[in-house]
This record gives structure tokens, sequence and C-alpha cells, in this order.
């Protein structure tokens, strides 16, 4: 999936990691979703009820689609959120870059999933599938320890 890393300071530190030993599909800052109509879009395993995190084929992909924007300051992108040869979901994400201080600067990044077929889509996390307090997906930043 798309990600942004290295994201650092204006002094050069890293304020993102990018695949730690302990968990290899966490990807600096980005969109990452467990479970999309029963696709994983996060990475990793898939969390089953009654049997915990196991390895599965059920692993979706983000595709990049084309640039509506690019520029020093940022971009606008399109995606397409894909599994079984289907696209599921268009995603638009927006990313720019604003300065604050001569000391300090923002990261603003959005984004907005549409379903792309005719039928409703179940979006989960480890926690719909049964485990309790795993409640997570969406916006996703992985800092360094």
């Amino acid at each position: 999936r798309p990600y942004l890393h290295p994201v650092t300071t204006l002094a050069g530190i890293p304020v993102t990691e990018e695949r730690p030993a302990d968990h290899l599909h966490h990807l600096g800052a980005g969109v990452a979703v467990p479970d999309v109509a029963g696709h994983n879009f996060w990475g990793g395993r898939t969390y089953v009820r009654d049997q915990g995190p196991t390895a599965l084929d059920n692993h979706g992909t983000q595709r990049h689609l084309g640039w509506k924007l690019r520029d020093p300051d940022g971009f606008v992108q399109e995606l397409g959120w894909e599994a079984d040869g289907t696209e599921l979901l268009r995603e638009h994400r927006t990313v720019a870059v604003v300065e604050l201080s001569d000391t300090a600067w923002a990261l603003d990044f959005s984004f907005s999933l549409t379903n792309r077929g005719e039928r409703d889509l179940s979006i989960g996390s480890p926690a719909t599938n049964g485990r309790p307090g795993a409640g997570y997906g969406g916006f996703f930043w992985r800092a360094p320890k």
C-alpha cells in the first residue's frame, strides 16, 4: 500500500518507522483497514474469531491510479482498493505540508473512500471479528521506538 516514509522533523529526525522487526506490515504513515468485506488491507495476519491471528490468503492491494496534483508542498492521488480482481473502494487522498513557523511544520493528510460496487461493504477490524479492544483502522502512523 502507498505510505509516507521517512517523515522527519525540520532537524531531520525521523518520526515514522518502516517494517519494524515485530510488525513487518507497519509502514510509516498511510491508510490501512484490517477488514474490507473479508479482505485484509492492513497487512500481516488476519484475526479470525475463535482462532486468533491467522495467516490467510485474503490480502487486498491499494493500487495507485493517478495523480490529480503533484507539487513541492503536497499531492492529490487516486487509489483503487482491489481484491480478487475487483475494485472494492476508490480512495481520494490529499497530502499537504504546511509551514507553521521557522521551526515547525504540519502534515495535513485526508482521505475519502467510495464503494465501487452496488452492494454494501462491511468494514471492520479485529474487534468486529472477536478480539476485544482491537478496534483500529483508517489513518495509520507507525512511530519509531
